[in-house]
């Protein structure tokens, strides 16, 4: 069985948060805080974070959603401070709420696109972060907003998708039965000269941050990573480009996690996608931390 309580948190305290834990909650295990993306609240889009806190807690694990200033029940900050910069310490203000109720010094934080991102932000600078599951995030990586970046992912992205499609054995059958989307594909066919200029364009002689100084950080505390993207979205594109052949190094650490849902949308609409995104989640969770 499983229990779920409302309460405030935050200076003032504004935020609204919901808890979700089980009967005989396991104190070996660190607490986990679902952080919402973009503008979505608590029960995440399509009631996803709904679902992953109550498989987690029925796990053991307590488990906190909350809505950002501004969104959901939250109220409204009035200052001008950044929304990463200020995500990030509403999600420590959580952190804190959860420590004092019930002791807790560890913390997973998991996230959602930009939720992801200030996951990833927070355990840079927060050492009770020990994990972080980041799904479908882009931009993690801190001085990686650069137009170099966004480049090479979109040409990358271009390039393997339309790699991809042509193999699909879905394509095909349409192909043989008469259902093929003729309009698709003259508007993808006015479209190919941009990816082909897109993926051809003389590589960059730019840099960028690959990570190693903000993952050798966490790597020395212990802290573990999951990266988990839909096949299709582009932030799995940009990991592999801000990363390159260091992700496998990372991997090899046991640092960083790597994993891939096939034909899942962004936000994981259809319910199988997110059976196939929890079953991911719990055997990390599982494995990591037991």
């Amino acid at each position: 069985m499983i229990a779920e309580r409302t309460f405030v948190f935050g200076d003032p305290a504004t935020q609204v948060a919901v808890v979700t834990e089980p009967d005989a909650p396991r104190d070996d295990l660190p607490a986990v805080v679902l952080l919402s993306s973009g503008i979505i609240h608590r029960p995440g889009p399509n009631r996803l974070y709904v679902r992953i806190a109550r498989s987690l807690a029925a796990r053991g694990y307590r488990v906190m959603r909350f809505d950002f200033s501004g969104i959901g029940d939250s109220g409204q900050r009035r200052d001008a401070t950044p929304f990463v910069e200020r995500a990030v310490g509403e999600a420590r203000e959580a952190m804190d709420r959860l420590e004092r109720e019930w002791g807790v010094t560890r913390f997973v934080l998991t996230g959602l696109c930009s939720g992801a991102v200030v996951a990833y932000r927070t355990a840079l600078v927060d050492p009770r972060v020990v994990g972080g599951g980041l799904i479908n995030g882009g931009g993690f990586f801190i001085g990686t907003d650069t137009e170099a970046v966004v480049e090479a992912t979109l040409a990358r992205h271009y390039k393997r998708m339309t790699f991809s499609s042509s193999f699909r054995a879905k394509n095909w059958k349409k192909a043989l039965t008469g259902g093929v989307d003729y309009r698709g594909i003259l508007v993808n066919a006015a479209r190919a000269p941009l990816r082909i200029l897109a993926s051809l364009k003389p590589k960059t002689t730019a840099s960028w941050s690959d990570g190693t100084d903000e993952f050798t950080a966490l790597d020395a505390r212990g802290a573990k990573l999951l990266m988990i993207h839909s096949e299709g979205d582009d932030g799995l594109d940009y990991v592999d480009v801000v990363l390159g052949e260091k992700k496998q190094q990372w991997i090899d650490r046991g640092v960083l996690r790597f994993e891939v849902v096939p034909a899942a949308n962004h936000t994981f609409t259809l319910l199988w996608s997110q059976r196939r995104l929890l079953d991911r989640l719990d055997a990390w969770f599982a494995e990591t931390w037991g």
